[in-house]
């Protein structure tokens, strides 16, 4: 359903506190250890997004089919659970689910006796596992270009077998660090993990009991900066932690370059945007590739020119987020260009329009990135709203704080 966003300036100056939304990728990767040894964790502030949510379902489903929409994570961890627990499922999403690759993981566990069957394209879901796993090589080897989550899929699903195998990986060159991420996590289940090179060694058993606290989203987080640059609102961020492992920890060193200084007090982050002169004109977003749509609505409304390098995976996200971006951009006059193995937007070409139109593709990063431009445009309008609810249930009310508000069309 088509709505408007309007925003009234405020003059405030008083400090905005906000509470994000639980880290996705921690809250998948611990519910998943959780369902995998049976334990008895108690897990403290669960992510409450869409996603999390899908997964959670997942995992205790009787039913033999289960949509996962466009949740890329869940359906690939779930995979690999159900392929070491032996159970029979068949895994289907929508179309842009249907649009991302699936074959190395497949692969990988074919080659370990599951027999899965794709139900439309080879290589894409939906599929039927109709037997897990049977044998269990002393190292699995995954040949993978395509993603990162295989590969923590696996580390964590190995954990269920005795000797755990090691995990051989040729040709993943990007987003290693979501591999450490999980190599963190099993840590903190009792496990010793060793990442040497491209070979991953994990021994040990779980621990029996324990407490968890998922921290925050910093991916998430990265939209409360880009608004501290839009509204010079000044931000208290909940429960931040100063020593986070996830890859879009990345945002406080990026933004700081961009002029959102990060004060950590107690748990806290106090965030306060002062304009920079000077700020970086290249980026290799390869880690933390979730942080471009945000960072490249910054660099358009700061009017400033930069080259993106390692986003080419942006094409097969929940939309095609090289396409929406490149879209929307445009609507600024804003040209998105790739050469030379980067993408170079021209900040410094920003023509405000009268009106702007958020064409999100059911993706809630490009919803995140554009919305705040109604602080500058008169007309607004957005095609769907709710797809923040996939990692950000709270975010227009966090822009309702911001004075913004949403509306019919």
């Amino acid at each position: 359903m088509n709505q408007s966003i309007k925003h009234s300036p405020n003059e405030s100056s008083e400090t905005l506190t906000v509470t994000l939304p639980r880290s996705k990728s921690l809250s998948h990767r611990h519910l998943l250890l959780s369902h995998l040894h049976s334990n008895s964790a108690q897990i403290e502030n669960l992510s409450i997004s869409r996603d999390t949510r899908i997964l959670q379902n997942a995992l205790t489903a009787d039913t033999p089919v289960i949509d996962f929409q466009d949740a890329g994570t869940p359906s690939r961890f779930a995979l690999v659970y159900f392929a070491v627990t032996h159970q029979t499922k068949t895994l289907t999403g929508n179309a842009s689910l249907k649009k991302r690759s699936i074959a190395d993981l497949v692969h990988t566990l074919q080659q370990q006796g599951a027999v899965i069957e794709y139900l439309e394209n080879p290589g894409f879901f939906p599929l039927t596992l109709h037997q897990g796993i049977t044998q269990s090589y002393p190292i699995w080897e995954i040949h993978t270009q395509e993603s990162s989550q295989f590969i923590s899929a696996l580390m964590l699903g190995i954990t269920a077998l005795k000797p755990i195998p090691k995990l051989l990986v040729n040709g993943l060159l990007h987003s290693w660090s979501y591999i450490h991420l999980s190599a963190d996590v099993l840590r903190k289940w009792g496990f010793t993990v060793d990442i040497s090179n491209s070979e991953i060694t994990i021994e040990g058993s779980p621990i029996t009991a324990m407490h968890l606290d998922i921290e925050i989203d910093w991916g998430s987080a990265s939209f409360v900066y880009l608004l501290a640059i839009f509204t010079k609102n000044k931000f208290r961020i909940i429960g931040a932690n100063r020593n986070s492992l996830q890859a879009d920890y990345r945002t406080v060193s990026i933004f700081e370059q961009l002029g959102v200084n990060t004060k950590f007090i107690d748990n806290d982050a106090i965030i306060e945007y002062i304009p920079s002169e000077e700020v970086p004109a290249e980026f290799n977003g390869s880690e933390c590739i979730d942080l471009i749509p945000a960072l490249a609505s910054a660099y358009a409304y700061l009017q400033k020119d930069i080259t993106f390098y390692g986003i080419e995976k942006l094409a097969v996200k929940e939309s095609n987020r090289l396409e929406r971006i490149a879209f929307h951009l445009g609507q600024l006059g804003i040209s998105w260009e790739e050469s030379n193995g980067g993408y170079h937007l021209s900040g410094h070409k920003l023509h405000i329009p009268e009106d702007f139109l958020i064409q999100t593709h059911h993706d809630h990063r490009i919803a995140m990135a554009f919305a705040p431009w109604t602080s500058v445009i008169s007309n607004v309008h957005i095609d769907d709203s709710a797809c923040t609810e996939k990692s950000f249930p709270g975010y227009w009310e966090l822009l309702k704080m911001c004075n913004f508000e949403l509306l019919p069309s």
